[in-house]
């Protein structure tokens, strides 16, 4: 066995003697269960294996418990603070009224509505199904066409609105 190999089963041996410990410590700072618990956790468990694998050879860890809960809980203090001063950057109060304005998007939907009344019934159903979210497939089935079939009609009702849509404006 080469000393890569013992030090995979040394730290596999460490890992499963601390799973609680590091996962209480990822609980001080977040939800156990949440993506950000899972994160931290998966960060502390890579965080002390870099630290053993640097470790110089022969070296003995004497109250290892305490050794694994040192380091861990000062890395996951940093790891917290750095968020903290990555999110402190972004401006969540930041006004956004002036981007979108609802009285242009309804008027955008009216005018697709006034567009599509433009479309034969058979068309129209098509579009609105498409229009609804509903697959592709679905639509296919439902209008008893096969999926190439309906995915082309629909490309080509969308160029037909698009053509509309040019010779509408001014």
């Amino acid at each position: 066995m080469t000393g890569h190999d013992d030090s995979r089963e040394l730290f596999d041996a460490i890992v499963r003697r601390h799973e609680g410990t590091i996962k209480k410590i990822g609980a001080l700072f977040y939800m156990p269960g949440s993506y950000h618990y899972d994160e931290l956790v998966c960060d502390l468990t890579t965080y002390l294996w870099l630290v053993f694998y640097n470790l110089p050879r022969g070296t003995v860890i004497s109250h290892e418990h305490a050794w694994v809960y040192s380091i861990l809980y000062r890395k996951a203090l940093n790891i917290i603070r750095d968020e903290d001063r990555r999110q402190a950057h972004f401006d969540y109060t930041a006004n956004i009224t002036n981007h979108a304005n609802p009285d242009d998007t309804e008027d955008l939907y009216s005018k697709l509505y006034k567009l599509i009344s433009h479309l034969d019934d058979y068309d129209q159903e098509l579009i609105m199904m498409y229009i609804d979210h509903n697959s592709v497939k679905e639509i296919a089935a439902i209008m008893g066409k096969n999926y190439l079939h309906t995915l082309r009609r629909i490309n080509r009702i969308k160029d037909k609105l698009y053509q509309l849509n040019k010779e509408s404006e001014p």
